[in-house]
């Protein structure tokens, strides 16, 4: 079996394409199922943009993740091994909320597409290691990252701040930003909006990642270009606040706070795309 299965693909692509290249947009969405959109069969939450996607281009029934969680399914994707062989195997931190990096060596598709000429960025969610780190991503092969490399910083939708190829831009969110992983207190009332208050924020990360990835479609449309767009719109874990009992055995609660995450973090038409 061979070991670059990546390399074997951007030769193939190359055959078939020769010197006409296709730009590539590949949008992770995290933690958005099968049946939550439109061409799915959805018929509550609409997915106009996914579903005219889906439409016009190629549906991939068997495209799985890698993992059941974060980090080690992202590794996969980027590195194209599977799990048993990848470098990451959890979620494990390594210190300030980062994660099992990215080695320095391995081959990787961003790194990969950029030998063959591509132009290459990154935007939102990273979760293979910090700037600091072999997994920095303009390590890995992009040329460009907006977002943030902590998956834990990153679950908040309203951060204390967003990286831009390292630097730290300061987001109006206050010092430590919304909480991206809270328990819903117990006397809070989650059919009133007043109680999803502290949870929400003045600056949503999204909008940065969005207009980051618009001007960069806008400034290489006259090149090949690779963008990997990780949202983090449709993440669970703030949106889920967990009560006791857990969620899990109280639909109608959970429910009620899917619709309230949908209207206070969700509520953004641009943004449903495929499984993580």
């Amino acid at each position: 079996m061979s070991r670059h299965p990546l390399l074997l693909l951007i030769l193939w692509s190359a055959c078939l394409f020769g010197e006409s290249r296709p730009n590539i947009v590949f949008i992770l969405a995290d933690d958005l199922g099968y049946g939550e959109v439109g061409y799915n069969g959805q018929k509550i939450i609409r997915t106009p943009n996914v579903d005219r996607l889906a439409r016009e281009g190629m549906i991939f029934t068997h495209h799985y993740c890698g993992n059941a969680v974060c980090s080690p399914s992202r590794t996969v994707l980027m590195t194209g091994r599977n799990p048993g062989h990848a470098t990451t195997r959890d979620n494990r931190d390594v210190g300030d909320q980062e994660q099992f990096p990215l080695p320095a060596g391995i081959t990787t598709l961003p790194a990969t597409l950029k030998s063959a000429g591509y132009v290459t960025a990154a935007f939102g969610k990273w979760g293979m290691g910090s700037f600091e780190s072999t997994g920095n991503p303009l390590k890995q092969g992009f040329d460009h990252f907006l977002g943030i490399t902590s998956q834990w910083v990153a679950h908040s939708h309203y951060p204390p701040f967003i990286q831009d190829d390292g630097k730290k831009i300061p987001l109006d969110n206050g010092p430590g930003g919304t909480p991206g992983h809270a328990n819903f207190p117990a006397d809070a009332d989650p059919k009133d909006p007043k109680a999803f208050a502290a949870y929400i924020g003045k600056d949503f990360s999204s909008d940065h990642t969005i207009a980051g990835a618009e001007a960069f479609i806008a400034d290489n449309k006259g090149k090949p270009f690779f963008l990997y767009y990780a949202s983090r719109s449709l993440r669970t874990d703030q949106g889920r606040l967990r009560t006791q009992p857990h969620p899990a055995h109280d639909l109608r609660r959970d429910d009620h706070q899917t619709r309230q995450r949908s209207r206070t973090h969700l509520g953004r038409p641009r943004e449903s795309w495929c499984r993580r």
